[in-house]
């Protein structure tokens, strides 16, 4: 092992041995709160086991959708500038220039709609209710 790597390895262990006295020693960060663990503190499966209840439909979810969503990724999610199209690509990633999308990555609609309530809309994730995110997955499913 090279003299670097090694340094580099130690370095690396000393700094997670430390790192948490540090913290704790300069005021910063503090333990979650069980209704912060709470509220992040679910799972989705492919089958729709641990989905919250709750319903949306297309025409609502177009409607959502340009209020929340389309400033990134365009009124027909088909993208803008750098941000990803979402609409098309199933059955595509096995081709020499793949359209990454929900439909080529995520084929089961939990997973979008799990994605989309953590993570969406950018600069205010988390914060679309449950309808409101059925809705969208909704209105992506009708472009697909």
């Amino acid at each position: 092992m090279s003299k670097y790597l090694k340094s580099i390895t130690l370095a690396f262990a000393v700094f997670a041995i430390t790192g948490p006295a540090f913290a704790e020693k300069f005021g910063l960060g503090r333990p979650a709160l069980l209704a912060e663990v709470a509220a992040w503190d679910w799972d989705i499966n492919a089958l729709g086991e641990g989905l919250p209840s709750g319903s949306g439909d297309a025409l609502v979810g177009e409607e959502i959708f340009a209020e929340k969503c389309a400033a990134c990724h365009g009124d027909f999610a088909e993208g803008i500038d750098n941000w990803p199209k979402l609409a098309g690509g199933a059955d595509t990633l096995d081709h020499e220039d793949p359209l990454k999308t929900v439909g080529s990555y995520w084929p089961h609609l939990t997973t979008a709609y799990d994605y989309i309530k953590r993570s969406m809309p950018y600069g205010n994730a988390g914060s679309l209710t449950d309808d409101e995110v059925y809705a969208i997955v909704a209105y992506i499913l009708v472009l697909k």
